[in-house]
């Protein structure tokens, strides 16, 4: 009758002692014409388990549907999509706080990119692991007597600049040449104001790429010229073309030596610096330039790191700003 032997009660005596209508006699968990089956529920067929097979041990909160089956041969439950372990009773790393009535089965973890160590947090809390000095659940709090710097913790205003013969800056404050400018208002290109000079101050040496904001509604792009020069006649003057397209509204642009070109990096040592931003075009139209952020150059810094960082104001990878610096181009 070729029965099981792992599956046969120990008592069974040979098929020609089976009950009537039966071929072998089962142990309790176990099933199939010659007892080679674990019954639904039960896996791991041994002929030492009295019973034949183990309890599947499937966490219902875990598992799809709320079934409690498994593999018959491997023992493993039929997990959600954020759950894993052979009894589906985990959350996969980046998640947590099993749930029976959440359909993925766990939370996403949300630790903020910027202050916490990676995307893993505790399993059961949801804590996050934060960087040193950050706190919070989701690591986007300062320690206590610790503050973060925000993206406007070193702004400069083009306004606020001067001009190459060390004079104040001639700008204009109109909300209709440019709603909702920032500080005094905007700086005046013509053509008794062909450059503008920021004065700032770099703490530490690094490859730099200067992001710009702008707005060109005109119809015709607009090339200007910007020079970085260093107080420290070791370090060496930069200078590149930079092309104002027109838009039809603000936009981030990189700049580049010549259109198509990869970013230039900037390198930049510890000291002072001038930034001057020159237009030697007399046009009739009104440019506002904003000259919105300068990163330090690092591969962590990549798209999701970024808007978290927007979002939560933890600039672990900005370097200094640029903020504001509005230039309009006009006749005189």
């Amino acid at each position: 009758c070729n029965c099981n032997p792992a599956g046969v009660l120990e008592t069974f005596a040979g098929c020609g002692n089976a009950p009537e209508g039966e071929l072998c006699e089962c142990k309790e968990r176990v099933t199939g014409r010659i007892c080679d089956k674990c019954r639904p529920l039960f896996w791991n067929l041994q002929k030492g388990n009295p019973l034949g097979c183990e309890d599947c041990g499937c966490s219902t909160a875990g598992t799809v549907g709320g079934i409690a089956t498994c593999d018959d041969k491997t023992g493993q439950c039929f997990c959600k999509k954020d759950v894993f372990s052979r009894r589906c009773n985990e959350c996969k790393d980046g998640t947590y706080n099993l749930q029976e009535d959440n359909i993925f089965g766990c939370i996403g973890c949300n630790c903020n990119k910027g202050g916490s160590v990676d995307n893993v947090c505790d399993k059961n809390t949801g804590k996050c692991r934060c960087r040193p000095r950050v706190t919070g659940q989701r690591c986007d709090q300062p320690l206590k007597l610790h503050y973060f710097p925000t993206l406007y913790q070193l702004q400069y205003e083009a306004e606020d600049g001067r001009t190459p013969q060390n004079t104040a800056v001639r700008f204009g404050y109109d909300e209709e040449v440019y709603p909702g400018y920032s500080w005094r208002g905007y700086a005046v290109f013509s053509e008794i104001q062909k450059e503008i000079i920021n004065d700032v101050y770099i703490e530490k040496p690094s490859l730099y790429r200067m992001i710009i904001s702008y707005h060109n509604p005109g119809s015709n792009t607009v090339l200007g010229k910007i020079k970085i020069t260093p107080d420290d006649p070791s370090d060496s003057e930069q200078e590149v073309d930079v092309h104002f397209r027109p838009t039809s509204g603000p936009k981030l642009m990189t700049v580049v030596i010549v259109p198509g070109d990869f970013p230039v990096p900037l390198v930049m040592n510890p000291g002072r610096w001038s930034i001057s931003i020159m237009n030697n075009q007399n046009l009739f139209l009104i440019l506002p330039l904003n000259v919105d952020l300068l990163f330090h150059e690092d591969s962590l810094l990549v798209s999701d790191v970024f808007h978290d960082l927007l979002s939560s104001l933890s600039p672990f990878w900005i370097s200094w700003q640029l903020q504001e610096s509005v230039l309009s181009f006009q006749n005189k």
